[in-house]
């Protein structure tokens, strides 16, 4: 038996046989007898972490990632997931690496196979410009 991709054999049963990886075989055959076989679709991590001296959090358009630092969810095999990238107020979402690269908050991310998926914030120091910037201004 061999699975189509993104599947892998689930429960083979019938005619007194075993199970070893994808093949089956049957006990000795003496009568009719039959053998039933499941297939069950692959599932897959995508992991997702944020870095950066920014804050922000990372969503996606199917139920599972939603989270401000690190999470983790199963996918189905083939599952496209749409992450999007938000910063926070004084946060800059600087860009994606891993298994999605650039600048868009946007990325589509085809769970394949473990993916996995860092966002980069950046926060500016405005408490270490403002002051500079105002001192000596005309009130």
């Amino acid at each position: 038996m061999i699975p189509d991709t993104g599947y892998h054999t689930g429960v083979v049963s019938g005619c007194g046989g075993t199970l070893a990886g994808n093949f089956f075989t049957t006990g000795a055959v003496t009568a009719d007898c039959s053998v039933t076989s499941s297939f069950a679709i692959d599932t897959f991590s995508l992991d997702v972490k944020k870095t950066g001296s920014g804050a922000g959090k990372i969503t996606s358009d199917v139920e599972g990632i939603d989270c401000e630092g690190e999470c983790s969810e199963i996918y189905d095999y083939g599952t496209e997931v749409i992450l999007t990238a938000v910063p926070v107020d004084g946060s800059t979402f600087k860009g994606w690496s891993g298994d999605c690269t650039g600048s868009d908050p946007v990325c589509t991310v085809t769970v394949d196979q473990e993916k996995s998926v860092t966002a980069e914030f950046y926060a500016f120091p405005w408490d270490l410009f403002v002051p500079a910037i105002t001192r000596g201004s005309a009130p």
